[in-house]
């Protein structure tokens, strides 16, 4: 969860910041960090949102995490 991430990232002193917004494939807020590495923040999600999704954000930057938003998620059957 990103509380435990946040909670980690603290105790090694890596700067972040918890986020939380609708991100318009599921129906409730979901939440996950930003962290600074090198100077750059990035996106760290330690979480998917559905089985069999590759990866969610490890150190995604805002133009990857915006060209993830319009790459329609189809969900089928074989996913659930």
């Amino acid at each position: 969860s990103y509380a435990v991430t946040g909670a980690l990232l603290d105790a090694c002193g890596i700067e972040n910041i918890k986020i939380e917004r609708a991100v318009g494939f599921t129906p409730d807020t979901h939440v996950w960090n930003l962290v600074r590495v090198n100077g750059e923040w990035y996106h760290l999600d330690t979480t998917r949102l559905y089985p069999g999704q590759e990866s969610m954000g490890c150190l995604m930057t805002d133009e990857q995490l915006e060209k993830m938003k319009e790459k329609p998620i189809e969900i089928t059957p074989d996913r659930l």
